[in-house]
């Protein structure tokens, strides 16, 4: 959870930072798109950013998506580090260090991976349950989408069937597709 401990850190200078350019302590407002959109709702639902923010914009993201536990990221990080060309083992850290970028490029490709995980101090549940169980930073937050958001994406799904597209909706969300989805 390096990443969003990195943006905590960003949340409290601009606390202490803000008024010697003339902004509000009072009034921040933070802003994400695509993978931007999930850290801020990450930054919602953790507790540890409690009165560093006012106000929320999440664009083109869902905050049921994302986050995995601990046990299932130490998993991935071991497929992931093996898929680089680091064995498992003491140097396993040492070898990530030193390898050579076009690895880790490719090593993305192979292991599906998250920028964070849960049941910890930093993100005690996902962002999708703390929101749904009342466990968030009430703030006002505007949602959006971008027009042509994942646009490649979307362009090799054209020829997706009626029946296809209902069974990737329900495997996303669920239950909470609800009638007005499908």
């Amino acid at each position: 959870n390096f990443a969003l401990l990195d943006q905590i850190e960003a949340l409290k200078w601009v606390q202490q930072s803000i008024a010697s350019v003339g902004g509000d302590a009072n009034n921040v407002t933070i802003f994400g798109q695509a993978a931007g959109g999930g850290a801020v709702c990450r930054l919602l639902a953790t507790p540890l950013t409690e009165g560093l923010i006012d106000r929320a914009v999440i664009q083109s993201s869902a905050c049921t998506a994302g986050e995995i536990t601990k046990e299932a990221a130490h998993t991935s990080g071991q497929s992931y580090a093996v898929a680089a060309g680091c064995s498992d083992g003491p140097n396993q850290l040492d070898c990530l260090r030193k390898a050579w970028p076009a690895a880790l490029v490719q090593a993305q490709a192979v292991v599906n991976r998250t920028s964070a995980y849960t049941g910890t101090t930093v993100l005690p549940q996902s962002s999708g349950a703390a929101i749904a169980d009342g466990n968030w930073h009430k703030v006002p937050v505007i949602v959006g989408n971008t027009r042509w958001e994942q646009k490649l994406q979307n362009q090799q799904l054209a020829d997706i069937t009626e029946a296809e597209y209902e069974a990737m909706v329900m495997e996303d969300y669920g239950e909470l597709a609800g009638p007005l989805v499908l």
